[in-house]
């Protein structure tokens, strides 16, 4: 099965490269794909190729979207911040792709709260893995 998980902004520290760096530690095949940034994994995303896949995770909510060059079965959108305060003090909207098949939350709250400022549900909380090497 192949996974591919990606980043819009991959920055060198912060909650969701965290996310990435421990789900890509922990899960062993993923395909990790980024547009900005310099990570020590992954690679940039070619807009103008075709990339194709069991399962898509899209690890961001924005920047470029990347939905049209993935041809997925499942297409995962992870939610990783409270949006009753992110939506508040950002300029931030959700707007689901017509793609997406599943929301998943990285806890609790933000599943309480993405449930709370959108129309949809989340499907699954899926907790940040602790990194213990």
């Amino acid at each position: 099965m192949e996974i591919i998980l990606y980043i819009s902004n991959f920055n060198k520290i912060g909650g969701v490269e965290s996310f990435v760096k421990n789900f890509y530690k922990r899960i062993g095949n993923v395909r990790v794909l980024y547009d900005i940034g310099t990570p020590d994994i992954g690679e940039k995303i070619n807009f103008k190729q075709r990339y194709k896949c069991d399962i898509f995770i899209a690890g961001s909510a924005w920047g470029r979207s990347v939905f049209d060059v993935i041809d997925a079965k499942v297409y995962v959108q992870m939610v990783h911040a409270d949006y009753r305060h992110t939506i508040k003090d950002w300029n931030f909207k959700y707007v689901r792709h017509p793609k997406t098949t599943h929301h998943v939350c990285v806890s609790e709250t933000v599943k309480i709260g993405f449930e709370a400022t959108t129309p949809h549900k989340c499907d699954a909380v899926m907790y940040n893995f602790v990194d213990t090497s």
